[in-house]
């Protein structure tokens, strides 16, 4: 699998010229490299998460005929293309069943999120941490009833 520097680098690469995406490979790239440590693939998720969540929040104010929520949509959709295709939270469910991860014995939802995290990343599995809190505090309340 390609580490995220060489994954922004090859996109960078293939975008046509004077494109959006040039254009957004560059800004993320221009962040990266004012990271002053190694750019590892969670810091550049994270930046590429950031200017998505940006871009959102700009767009939720523009309406569809505004040129600018054109060219946004296609910087997210550039930037998307840059992301690991995460798990689902009914894929991070199935996964929790089908390891037979009991929540209903672990006192906080810290340890139950710990107990699944430790299990996803064993897999290796591409998952947000958001999700899994979300799948875990819903299991943990079915468990209670």
């Amino acid at each position: 699998m390609m580490n995220f520097e060489t994954k922004l680098k090859e996109a960078l690469n293939k975008a046509p010229f004077r494109s959006v995406e040039k254009d957004i490979f560059r800004c993320v790239l221009g962040e990266c490299q004012q990271e002053m440590k190694a750019l590892t693939d969670d810091r550049g998720h994270n930046i590429v998460k950031k200017l998505i969540k940006s871009n959102d929040e700009c767009l939720a104010h523009l309406s569809q005929d505004d040129e600018r929520f054109t060219r946004l949509n296609k910087e997210n959709e550039a930037l998307n293309s840059l992301l690991p295709q995460y798990w689902s939270a009914d894929q991070v469910e199935e996964f929790i069943l089908k390891e037979g991860l009991n929540f209903s014995s672990v006192k906080s939802e810290g340890q139950a999120m710990g107990m699944a995290m430790q299990k996803l990343k064993q897999q290796g599995a591409p998952v947000e941490g958001d999700i899994v809190k979300s799948v875990v505090a819903k299991m943990r309340k079915n468990n209670e009833e």
